[in-house]
């Protein structure tokens, strides 16, 4: 059997298609659940986590692009930004991001911040 070229980029053409179909798939089944604040322990460390809580005191780092923002939902824990953000004060918001301990302290590392 003999496979012309315009066959071959037709198969390549098909496949590629579906090997992109799968991997949005995948990405859509693989969102990060929601979980609360007081669950940001040292087990977490190291850990995608995704949290919803208000935010009670954003502080910005002099000379730097880092923000640090304190959100509540039962227990206050700090969010680090390491861009230089503007968060509305005692609104909901939803962080993805990474958790990492620092002095002692469980906090997240934000990926993405949510206002809702």
């Amino acid at each position: 059997m003999n496979i012309t070229d315009k066959q071959l980029i037709r198969i390549s053409l098909i496949i590629s298609i579906l090997g992109l179909l799968l991997l949005y798939l995948f990405y859509s089944i693989s969102e990060i659940p929601e979980s609360s604040l007081s669950r940001v322990n040292e087990e977490f460390v190291d850990e995608n986590i995704r949290v919803k809580g208000e935010v009670v005191n954003v502080d910005h780092i002099p000379n730097s692009n880092i923000t640090i923002i304190t959100l509540e939902q039962q227990v206050k824990k700090k969010v680090v930004v390491y861009d230089d953000i503007t968060v509305p004060l005692n609104k909901e918001v939803i962080v993805t991001g990474t958790v990492s301990s620092y002095k002692g302290e469980e906090q997240i590392t934000a990926k993405e911040i949510e206002v809702s």
